[in-house]
Formats: structure tokens, sequence, C-alpha cells
């Protein structure tokens, strides 16, 4: 398929920590607003390159430059997609370009590529100790119900392990970097539609939506 020449609105939707409902977020919002694509950073952790001692770092009060995360197949990916590619993606996902690509990247604006690509940010904030536990419960509820329970509640105490180490400090930093760059902060104690309607209503406020009854599904 022939690129064509102008590319896709990118709404981006990150978070505090993890298990905040960033792609639970974004899935609801491609199902509502029109001609829209969705897009996942999850999908490419296993070609994500993160700086050597991360959490180490942070939890010395070093200061780590996100700019240092790099993801060379997500960014080959969202461009081609953006530009007009049908692209497929790390999950083996067939994706046709679209108006709108809904993307799910934890960093908003802050890594290379991403500022020149992403035209709206909305960021969800919510209570670490409510997504600690939420990442807990679906792990042992969902992610890994295929392994035997010893190994589910061993990959939780090494994820509870690496947290106390540095995990939460960089939580705390990564929020610190990416939520002043945000066009909208979300409560993410609020539920899923309720966050997808204040996005929308603030897409349309800034012209990058048309203000029409988005999709029903």
């Amino acid at each position: 398929m022939a690129l064509i020449k102008t590319r896709s609105t990118i709404i981006t939707i990150c978070g505090s920590a993890s298990a905040v409902g960033k792609s639970t977020l974004v899935t609801r919002l491609g199902e509502l607003i029109p001609d829209s694509v969705t897009f996942f950073f999850d999908a490419y952790q296993d070609t994500t390159v993160y700086p050597p001692n991360l959490y180490q770092d942070l939890a010395d009060g070093k200061e780590v430059d996100v700019q240092q995360i790099e993801s060379p197949v997500f960014f080959r990916d969202l461009k081609a997609l953006a530009y007009g590619a049908e692209v497929t993606d790390a999950w083996n996902r067939k994706l046709q370009p679209a108006k709108y690509i809904i993307l799910e990247e934890p960093f908003g604006r802050n890594r290379i590529g991403m500022a020149d690509l992403t035209d709206f940010v909305g960021c969800i904030e919510l209570p670490l100790d409510t997504a600690l536990a939420r990442r807990l419960l679906r792990n042992l509820r969902h992610d890994f119900t295929h392994l035997p329970l010893d190994e589910r509640v061993q990959y939780v105490e090494d994820f509870l392990e690496e947290y106390l180490r540095g995990g939460r400090i960089s939580y705390l930093k990564m929020f610190e970097a990416v939520s002043p760059d945000c066009d909208i902060l979300l409560d993410g104690l609020q539920s899923t539609d309720e966050m997808a309607k204040q996005v929308i209503d603030k897409l349309i406020a800034l012209n990058l939506l048309e203000p029409t009854t988005p999709r029903q599904t």
C-alpha cells in the first residue's frame, strides 16, 4: 500500500504505574472513536531495551533519562501505520491505517521521536497501592493461569521484590516526568467509560475530534 502524505492523529494514553488501566482505556477509546486503530507499547516488550540497573539507579536517587528506553521495532511499526501502511504488530494483529491511532505509551511524549508523533496525551493517575493490588490480582487470576500455582506465586514474589528494590520509585519518577506534559490528567479510580468521556470531550475542545456522537458498541 502506498504511503499517504498526511499522518494519523495519535492519541496517547500513559499512566502513573503498571495496572492503572492504560490498555483498557485505549481499547475502549478504540471502540468509541470512529476510524481508529489501537496500538500497544506492551506488545513490543521483547524488543524494548531499558538502561542497565534502572531500578537500582532510581533507588539510589540517580536521574534516569527515559529517552534511553529504546524500542526500534515499536517506532518502525507505529510510524509506518501513522503514515498509511498496513502493519502486523508484535501480537500478530493486522492493523489497517486509520484517521486516529489510540496509543498505549507509558512515557507520553518524553521518548525520542514521540514528541513529533504525538498529538494528545491523557495521563491516568492512580494511587500506587491500588495499582499494585490490581497488578497482583491480574497476575494471579489472568496473566499466568496456564502456569502451576507455585510458579504464579513465585512470579508475584519476584515482582514484589523488584517493586521494593526500586520499582515503586521508578513509577513515581516516571509519573513526575510524564504528567506535566499531558493534555488531560485522569482519575484512575473512575470507571473506564467516565475516563473515555473526558478524553473525548477534551479532544473535541482541542479540535482534534469532530463533535459527533462516538460509535456505539
